[in-house]
């Protein structure tokens, strides 16, 4: 019955190690926003002061 169980642990072992060395594909990148040129609205949100632009 030990035989079973340290065969278990080993092909658990195994699993684990393969599973992290084998490197993972990387993610594609989000496609980027085209975003309209600022037009100073919204410059209180982001707390920037119109005055000195």
């Amino acid at each position: 019955m030990h035989v079973v169980v340290i065969v278990a642990l080993l092909a658990a072992l195994v699993f684990l190690l393969k599973l992290a060395f084998t490197p993972s594909e990387p993610r594609p990148e989000p496609a980027a926003r085209e975003e309209a040129p600022w037009d100073g609205r919204g410059a209180v949100d982001a707390g920037v002061d119109v005055a000195f632009l």
